[in-house]
């Protein structure tokens, strides 16, 4: 019992610290860290504990947040003027923007980890929904290089034959067949070329889903055998240029649909109308 109030204690403590580190140093990213990352991994605005903003309009989201942060760069600034030169204001309020920019930078970095991390966890998904209620013959390697956007097609396409019981055909390969560089670079790669011809900023696009980086990059394709004034396609090292994939040997599941169905459910990364449709779909088999 005495270990545990100790723990308790400690723990306390430390929040106490961290807490107060946020307050007395409101736009140093070591403080607010924490802070930045509730709002990507707390959804209720009221739940999320943000005392460096205190005294501030609450923000709900992260642009409301990062532009009370610039608010509180001039309010600092302001506050300790008292007795310093113009230049030395200046010097100073230009070093805490280069904080707020460092906080934005964190945000920016942030969302584009976790976004890629969400869009691998659903083509993942999707395949094993896949997988699990279609009636033709194929195996995970064939939807290897599909897009998010295409799984989920295919997805709605197999959900669609069972409702209406008719027999399951196998979608046409060769629309989903990527053999061209273009077409198979990582979206990484891609975003980087969409930026340098002005598609959008890093910011702009680390917020794109890969389906949007993919369908911009077919238009920059086309844009540059139109003009070339455009930033034409870089060298890559070979190893950044996938060719066909070679097939795989993945032994199927022996489970039942309904198993792997219940196994590999996600609701907040397969939206939860899709996932009635399958529930309701699962038994008609």
């Amino acid at each position: 019992m005495m270990i545990l109030h100790h723990h308790q204690h400690i723990h306390n403590h430390c929040h106490f610290a961290i807490v107060s580190a946020s307050v007395q140093y409101p736009l140093e990213l070591i403080a607010v860290r924490e802070e930045i990352k509730s709002f990507y991994s707390e959804d209720d605005p009221a739940k999320r504990i943000l005392p460096s903003v205190q005294g501030y309009p609450r923000p709900y989201n992260i642009e409301e947040y990062l532009k009370i942060k610039a608010q509180q760069a001039e309010d600092i600034s302001k506050r300790n003027s008292q007795g310093k030169s113009d230049k030395e204001i200046q010097r100073h309020y230009q070093f805490l923007l280069t904080q707020v920019r460092t906080l934005e930078q964190f945000s920016i970095d942030l969302c584009q980890k976790l976004s890629e991390r969400d869009d691998e966890s659903l083509r993942k998904d999707y395949i094993e929904y896949i997988m699990a209620f279609k009636r033709y013959k194929s195996d995970k390697a064939q939807y290897r290089e599909w897009t998010v956007g295409e799984r989920k097609e295919e997805l709605e396409r197999i959900e669609k034959m069972n409702k209406e019981k008719i027999k399951h055909t196998p979608p046409v390969w060769s629309k989903y067949l990527k053999n061209l560089p273009e077409e198979v670079l990582e979206p990484k790669g891609m975003k980087e070329e969409l930026i340098a011809a002005d598609f959008g900023s890093k910011n702009q696009l680390s917020r794109w889903r890969e389906d949007k980086v993919r369908a911009n990059y077919k238009k920059l394709v086309d844009l540059r055998k139109k003009n070339p004034d455009v930033p034409q396609k870089p060298d890559y090292p070979e190893a950044e240029v996938s060719t066909r994939p070679p097939k795989l040997h993945v032994r199927k599941s022996t489970a039942t649909p309904v198993a792997i169905l219940y196994q590999r459910r996600r609701q907040k990364q397969i939206d939860a109308e899709t996932h009635q449709r399958i529930k309701q779909q699962g038994m008609v088999f």
